[in-house]
């Protein structure tokens, strides 16, 4: 059964059905980072790649915002939602735009959620938007 035009139309349908080339890794993680955008209505958005050898969050594709106004990330900075999500193994968010100072994509509303396999985390993804209702993470 084919869904309703209405529905069809509706970012998260769009974002659903959005194929991902796994056999192409980077082109993948550029369709996750845009499935992200899609759902969340967010108008930029980050994927950071762990590197090893320099011990840092580098930023590999972003959308809305210049990859080359985003600068490295450390995994021991002291920002209370990196932190947090680092830690807690999930999906962390700002209250407001104060809170987002020291992340990439601020200011505004801003989601930090960490890329995990094998218990490691090998990724940040950051969401973010202007929106006065801010997100529910």
């Amino acid at each position: 059964m084919a869904a309703p035009a209405a529905i069809r139309q509706g970012s998260l349908f769009r974002a659903a059905a959005n194929p991902l080339d796994f056999n192409n890794p980077a082109q993948a993680l550029s369709g996750l980072l845009s499935l992200a955008g899609q759902l969340l209505s967010s108008p930029r958005t980050a994927l950071y790649e762990y590197d090893e050898s320099e011990n840092s969050f580098s930023p590999r594709f972003a959308q809305g915002i210049p990859l080359a106004d985003l600068g490295r990330l450390s995994p021991a900075a002291e920002h209370p939602v990196l932190r947090a999500a680092l830690k807690g193994r999930q999906a962390t968010t700002t209250g407001g735009s104060r809170e987002s100072l020291g992340l990439p994509l601020a200011p505004g509303n801003v989601v930090c959620a960490p890329c995990q396999t094998g218990g490691q985390t090998i990724g940040l993804i950051f969401v973010a938007n202007d929106s006065p209702t801010g997100y529910d993470a």
